[in-house]
């Protein structure tokens, strides 16, 4: 009992070897490895001319580039496009990809680590994707495109 006099009620990670493994993951180093961004200003004036709405589609996908006893590297390729509502035509375009070193604390399975980049990897990622978007959005001299503070990425 605590000196609330609530009672405590500890959760026990036997026979929970997902939640093992992810307690045993050290992030090491995260980092951009590319990117690409462009913009179509003429569309853009055009768009804001007629006062269109400005639509935000975000792809994700991940791999497993590296995976040894000690750590694994996961890369997260995002491709975020900038459209109207009444077209699909991009009007701004910014690809990146991030990758990322996770030490870990014992061998793990190829099943948990993919587990992990598919599931967990992506709420690392997000927060870097965010603010390199609003940092290069803004550095386009366009509107800064703000995301939001999680993802609903498939």
């Amino acid at each position: 009992m605590t000196s609330l006099g609530k009672v405590e009620k500890k959760v026990s990670t036997n026979n929970h070897p997902r939640i093992d493994f992810i307690k045993s993951v050290k992030l090491a180093g995260i980092g951009l490895d590319k990117c690409v961004a462009s913009v179509d200003r003429s569309l853009l004036v055009q768009a804001k001319e007629r006062e269109d709405d400005l639509e935000i589609e975000i792809k994700m996908g991940h791999s497993i580039l590296a995976h040894e006893d000690g750590y694994f590297v996961v890369a997260a390729d995002f491709d975020l496009a900038q459209h109207t509502s009444k077209s699909e035509k991009r009007i701004v375009s910014i690809t990146a990809t991030f990758s990322a070193k996770f030490n870990l604390a014992k061998p793990a399975s190829e099943e948990l680590i993919s587990g992990f980049a598919r599931l967990e990897a992506r709420l690392i990622f997000f927060p870097y994707l965010r603010h390199f978007v609003s940092d290069t959005s803004h550095r386009m001299s366009i509107d800064a495109i703000t995301l939001p503070l999680t993802s609903e990425l498939e």
